[in-house]
């Protein structure tokens, strides 16, 4: 979400909140960058920020609480590491904290299941916020399949590539 930053897709977050919070099957992953965490070495201009990380957290936080009870679990990301790095708080940590879901650090293997129709589906989950800075389409999805090498799940989540639903 980047919350702080001045690109932030306000809009596109309350849909996706509403969204959970309309549909009683509905779960979701936190998978790091809610907020912008922008430090003094970062490549963003901390004097451009709106928000400054703890208001990141609270202003994030708050979005979440209507579907706190809907969260599995949380991993950390690259602009939660930042403030990590710099200074020993752990941004993402403190945010699952905060709204009340496991924090797995930086990556997490879940047995879930999933609902086909009527029927319950077993499924493993890789979640993982992913590392690679592509800008094309090709070059997201490139960066997407690389733990398909490496990681054998039904299921893999990556979030760094910046795409939602891509694919």
């Amino acid at each position: 979400w980047h919350i702080g930053a001045k690109q932030s897709a306000t809009l596109f977050i309350d849909d996706i909140i509403a969204r959970i919070k309309d549909d009683p099957l509905a779960r979701w992953i936190y998978m790091g960058d809610a907020g912008e965490c922008v430090t003094t070495t970062s490549k963003g201009n901390i004097y451009e920020q709106l928000l400054n990380p703890g208001d990141q957290m609270r202003t994030a936080a708050d979005l979440m609480t209507p579907i706190k009870d809907k969260g599995l679990f949380g991993c950390r990301g690259n602009h939660g590491n930042r403030l990590d790095k710099a200074s020993g708080v752990g941004w993402d940590e403190m945010l699952c904290s905060r709204i009340g879901i496991p924090y797995m650090g930086v990556a997490a293997f879940a047995n879930i299941e999933l609902k086909r129709g009527g029927t319950k589906v077993p499924a493993s989950l890789y979640a993982h916020h992913g590392s690679a800075s592509a800008v094309t389409p090709a070059g997201k999805m490139s960066a997407t399949h690389k733990a398909e090498k490496f990681i054998l799940a039904d299921v893999i989540l990556t979030a760094h590539h910046h795409g939602c639903g891509e694919g």
